[in-house]
């Protein structure tokens, strides 16, 4: 592994003071990974070669990171690339890996951030005996406050694990987890963001209907959800005991909580999960929904 040293720090550990990392597609996550790894110091935008199909969106970042590689095809992006991040949808990944599979090394370590993309996949599209890091990142990524879960393919070795733990680090969290569990990540971590969003609106819109302005709501609503899983984290406490603790007899919360039971609140939530969770083993075999 090749962190970014001063050349002679490279020089006397006898590593060469460069190193790529490629990276085909950089749309809103792609572009969130660029961007926090550029802003930790880890690589620099010479470090960097980066394909997106859209020639405008290259050319802003090329204006926006001066000396970052922007290649015009995705094989002149990809080839000698000691690290290629496929940051494209699911659907996209066996055309363009086809495309690119020519250009891809042996020793070049695939990550992969897509739901339904494990390394089967990858050992199919590209080598039996591919490296390959499956991950999965949510969108809270954006703020540094991201949860990245991470599993190893056969044949890395331990620096290849650590930078591309660390990449996933400048955003946020990283979990390490056996592939077998990736496909529950995205109805838990993933895809959840949006649960806590409609959350956060639907208990704005009942702020509203008491009388609250829209703007107050929204705010109280979304610190209110952010102080709530600040709790769970710095406690260590059990979810169900934080609960009791704001559960008077007799109280408000005690009535509200009964409303979301006969409402089937709790159920509604895990369903849901249940239901993500299916479609990314569809996805996983390639099935259409």
């Amino acid at each position: 592994m090749r962190f970014h040293y001063s050349a002679a720090a490279y020089m006397q550990i006898g590593v060469s003071p460069y190193m790529k990392l490629a990276m085909i597609g950089c749309g809103n996550m792609g572009k969130i990974l660029l961007q926090s790894v550029l802003k930790a110091g880890k690589l620099t935008p010479s470090e960097f070669s980066v394909y997106d199909r859209n020639p405008d969106r290259r050319k802003a970042l090329g204006e926006q990171y001066p000396g970052l590689d922007l290649p015009d095809n995705p094989y002149e992006c990809v080839y000698e690339a000691d690290y290629l991040l496929l940051a494209i949808k699911p659907y996209q990944y066996a055309a363009m890996l086809a495309e690119v599979r020519d250009s891809i090394s042996k020793e070049t370590v695939i990550i992969s951030i897509a739901a339904g993309i494990g390394t089967e996949h990858l050992k199919r599209w590209i080598d039996p005996e591919v490296k390959a890091v499956i991950t999965m990142p949510n969108t809270p990524a954006l703020v540094n406050k991201g949860l990245t879960a991470v599993s190893y393919g056969e044949g890395l070795s331990e620096e290849e694990k650590t930078f591309a733990r660390e990449l996933f680090n400048c955003v946020g969290e990283v979990v390490e987890i056996e592939e077998k569990l990736m496909y529950v990540v995205p109805a838990i971590s993933a895809s959840a963001p949006a649960y806590i969003y409609v959350l956060i609106e639907a208990m704005a819109d009942g702020g509203v209907m008491q009388g609250l302005p829209r703007d107050l709501a929204y705010k109280m609503a979304a610190l209110t959800v952010e102080g709530s899983a600040r709790m769970v984290l710095d406690t260590g406490k059990h979810p169900g005991e934080l609960k009791d603790l704001v559960t008077s007899p007799g109280g408000t919360t005690i009535v509200a909580l009964k409303s979301l039971e006969n409402d089937k609140f709790r159920a509604a939530i895990i369903n849901a999960m249940e239901a993500g969770t299916k479609r990314v083993e569809q996805m996983m075999k390639g099935q259409q929904p």
